[in-house]
This record gives C-alpha cells, sequence and structure tokens, in this order.
C-alpha cells in the first residue's frame, strides 16, 4: 500500500474518502493571475484615440520579439463610431504611416520587468498580408465599451505578428489589449 505524505516533513497523509477520492480542498486561480503573481510577465498594451485613414486599415500590430510565446487574452475597446474590428494573423514587414510605439503596462505595479515585443499604433499600417481573420469584434455602440474574451488565447510564437483592422472610413478607437509571457506553466 503506498501512502502519500506531506513532502515537507510534518509526517501528515493524504486523506481519502468513501468513494476512493482524495480529500482535497483547492484555491483555483486564472493562469492570467498566476503568471502576474509568480513571474510579472502580464501587460496591458493601451491605445488610445486611433483614428484609421481609411476603411479596413490596420491601426494596431504587435510582433513577439522574444523567445517565448505571448498568449494574448483579451480586447477591450470603443469607437466615436460603430464598426468592426477585425483580429488578423500577419506576415510582411510592417510600413508605418504615423506609428507611436505602446508602452507595455505591467500589470504588477511597480515591477521591472518587461514585455519583448514590438507593439505600434498607426492611422494605416500597410506591407503586411493577412494569414486569416482570428476574430471579429463588433463595436455596436458610438463611445460604448466592448469585450472580447479568448478562453483558448491567441498564442505567438517567437517571431509572429498580429494587426487589428477597422472595417469603417471614421472613427477614432481606444482600447486595451491583454498580453502575457508564457513561462512553460501546465
Amino acid at each position: 500500500m503506498s501512502i502519500i505524505k506531506d513532502g515537507s516533513g510534518t509526517g501528515r497523509t493524504l486523506r481519502v474518502n468513501e468513494e476512493n477520492r482524495a480529500d482535497v480542498e483547492a484555491i483555483s486561480r486564472p493562469i492570467e493571475q498566476h503568471i502576474n503573481e509568480l513571474y510579472e510577465k502580464y501587460f496591458s498594451l493601451p491605445f488610445d484615440a486611433i483614428d484609421p485613414v481609411g476603411a479596413d486599415d490596420y491601426f494596431f500590430y504587435l510582433k513577439n520579439t522574444g523567445t517565448k510565446n505571448l498568449h494574448i487574452t483579451d480586447l477591450r475597446a470603443r469607437s466615436t463610431v460603430a464598426g468592426t474590428i477585425e483580429w488578423h494573423g500577419v506576415t510582411g514587414t510592417p510600413s508605418f504611416t504615423s506609428d507611436t510605439d505602446i508602452t507595455p503596462v505591467n500589470r504588477t505595479l511597480g515591477s521591472s520587468q518587461t514585455l519583448i515585443a514590438t507593439a505600434k499604433t498607426d492611422t494605416n499600417t500597410t506591407g503586411l498580408t493577412s494569414t486569416g481573420v482570428l476574430f471579429y469584434q463588433r463595436l455596436d455602440t458610438a463611445n460604448e465599451g466592448e469585450h472580447i474574451r479568448t478562453s483558448g488565447h491567441i498564442i505567438m510564437k517567437p517571431g509572429q505578428a498580429m494587426a487589428l483592422s477597422w472595417d469603417t472610413a471614421t472613427g477614432a478607437l481606444s482600447g486595451v489589449l491583454s498580453v502575457y509571457e508564457d513561462q512553460g506553466v501546465t
């Protein structure tokens, strides 16, 4: 018979209930919280009042320039007019019209950890080829926030990129993309 003992030397053993199941209590937390608490590698990528030149222009670009996978978990966004944000996987070399670097904000306030990626906003990024639409995020009402969360995450391997486009010829967009760096936690 095997006995599971506390590895810290207290001598405590694991209880098994009448259904032959381990009698445990657990606290579970999302992987994002775990990554944030232990590794300080969860970030907000904010953008504000980006007004694409025309319909279907890329206004947000993110490329993984590190050595670990990046996980995109969600996007909160709003616009001054109704329209649809398209999330695209992209290849190619971006050519920016009037780019602005996005400064990732670490969700562990006071942390010195940084995100190893290129993140930019622009009014019309060209030079990119879509590898497919990942999501359509409809913004039905002007100046009202919409939140899309992907339970399976978008996983960006090193060297991969994604971009957001706006299907409408007008409208200023603001929002926050959430991303963390994979730490090999299973």
